[in-house]
């Protein structure tokens, strides 16, 4: 269910935060300029109309669900044992699918969505 009210709207996926934060990065690279989320929902910067909102999941969507993953932080990636010991990408996808429900996020977006305003 997505709820759009008072400036914001929310999408409660009920994933799991590793998820939502897959779907949320997702988000922001179609567009939402700020995006939160927890394990209950994610919460997009501003109450969108129902069309636009229909349109930014169906992108989302459409994306290979096996590629949604968690954007992995510098800090993360100093903080990876034997990090000095990998190629930086190797560490950084290697980061992203350990941090990344990819299960949860494929779950998540094949569910039906319904508007309420």
């Amino acid at each position: 269910m997505v709820l759009s009210n008072k400036g914001a709207s929310t999408w409660w996926t009920f994933a799991g935060s590793r998820a939502n934060a897959a779907i949320a990065a997702a988000l922001v690279r179609h567009g939402c300029h700020r995006v939160d989320h927890d394990n209950l929902s994610i919460t997009m910067d501003r109450a969108f109309v129902t069309e636009e909102l229909h349109s930014l999941i169906q992108a989302v969507r459409s994306e290979d669900g096996e590629e949604l993953t968690v954007p992995v932080s510098d800090e993360a990636l100093e903080q990876l044992k034997f990090s000095s010991c990998l190629p930086l990408h190797l560490a950084t996808r290697l980061l992203e699918l350990r941090l990344t429900d990819r299960e949860a996020v494929q779950s998540s977006l094949a569910e039906q969505v319904h508007f309420v305003r």
